[in-house]
């Protein structure tokens, strides 16, 4: 009798589903272990009932055989995202390549090389993007020079205000020295009042910048009946003169920058001399009236007339008269 072909699909009856699981569970575990005792092959079979029990059959451990499955799926998958790593940065290389070639040829074309392909269209593509670059370039490079400029005027400022500031404080100390000895000299003359005119003056240094101008002319008027060998000329009229005019323009830069660098220096300088003149003045004030108060303390007694004048540094300091 021939066995009819068992149709594959669900078992609709729950008797029957359960019976052919326990009859083809039983017929697995046998076939598994026949596998491994027949081959020497490890076999691992995990089995879930439909209600959620568990059968199981190893030939040997089954943690071992489930941990060396964990690492052989773990090397293919290493080895697998290994190979598409490497396609991918060969597709990267030979993007990039393309990319610095294309780059290549445009910066040729930039610099005037290998033109010889281009079309009208691209040579004034060229065109507009070399004179968009010098307007940038040209507007940075006077950014530049004011901003220069503008730091240069800020220090010729402050040291300006340093040179004023330390005339003031010369002028400070030499008024303190001499209140100081003339209180010192009407002690001594027991009595008598003297006179002192003090004048001081130390003015500071004038300082002035000329300002440059740029006069501009735009000439572009009555061309209307101009041939065009006669615009050809004048277009390089023109532009000979925006040479002429940017050269002098630069020119004039360059002069502004340098006078404003040895101005800065003039004015350290000043106020290195001016310091020390008010040091020196100071203390020769300070030993003229030494020695004035000496000859007082010497016991003489006599009406004292005394003037005292200092003026600039390069004045003098009068002497003091005393009529016996």
């Amino acid at each position: 009798m021939v066995r009819g072909k068992t149709q594959m699909r669900r078992i609709e009856n729950a008797t029957s589903r359960q019976v052919t699981f326990s009859k083809r569970r039983n017929g697995l575990l046998k076939k598994a272990f026949e596998l491994s005792v027949l081959c020497d092959a490890e076999v691992a079979l995990i089995i879930f009932s439909p209600r959620g029990k568990l059968y199981e059959f190893a030939n040997s451990s089954m943690q071992e055989t489930i941990e060396r499955y964990r690492s052989h799926v773990k090397d293919i998958q290493t080895d697998s995202s290994s190979v598409e790593d490497v396609q991918h940065l060969k597709h990267e290389t030979a993007a990039m390549a393309k990319k610095v070639e294309v780059l290549e040829v445009e910066k040729r074309k930039l610099l005037g090389e290998g033109l010889g392909t281009s079309t009208i269209d691209e040579l004034v593509q060229i065109e507009q993007q070399l004179e968009s670059s010098v307007r940038i370039i040209r507007a940075r490079k006077m950014q530049v020079y004011h901003e220069q400029i503008e730091q240069l005027h800020a220090k010729e400022k402050m040291l300006a205000a340093e040179n004023a500031i330390l005339t003031e404080k010369c002028i400070i100390q030499t008024d303190k020295a001499t209140e100081e000895m003339r209180a010192d000299l009407n002690v001594l003359e027991s009595g008598e009042n003297s006179d002192v005119e003090t004048e001081l003056f130390i003015g500071p240094p004038e300082t002035r910048i000329k300002q440059l101008r740029w006069p501009k002319k735009l000439l572009g008027e009555g061309l209307g009946t101009s041939t065009i060998d006669e615009l050809v000329q004048i277009e390089q009229q023109l532009e000979s003169s925006v040479r002429i005019i940017r050269a002098r323009k630069m020119q004039v830069y360059h002069e502004q920058i340098e006078q404003l660098h040895a101005k800065e220096k003039m004015l350290a300088a000043e106020n290195a001399i001016l310091t020390e003149k008010c040091i020196i003045q100071t203390d020769k004030a300070t030993e003229e009236m030494r020695a004035d108060l000496n000859v007082l303390e010497s016991g003489e007694n006599s009406d004292v007339e005394t003037e005292l004048f200092i003026g600039p540094p390069e004045t003098r300091i009068k002497q003091l008269r005393w009529p016996k």
